[in-house]
């Protein structure tokens, strides 16, 4: 249902101390699609909270799967 680029999961545990995979642990219990804050893509957000923090991550939809792109914790939507 997931996938992601695994180098890019281990940046984002460097940058932000997260992961793809704890990306998905959160979205198993809520999130909301809204829309990329990225106004150069049209792309779709999953809105999730990590260690009740926001976090934005944006997807797009290939083959049946959400492909995870980024993520990013965004205090706008706290």
């Amino acid at each position: 249902m997931f996938e992601w680029d695994q180098r890019k999961s281990s940046e984002l545990k460097k940058r932000h101390g997260f992961s793809f995979e704890e990306v998905i642990l959160a979205l198993e219990k809520e999130f909301l699609i809204i829309d990329s804050p990225s106004k150069t893509r049209s792309q779709k957000a999953f809105l999730t909270f990590i260690n009740d923090y926001p976090v934005v991550v944006p997807f797009e939809f290939r083959k049946g799967k959400y492909r995870l792109i980024t993520a990013w914790p965004d205090r706008r939507y706290k």
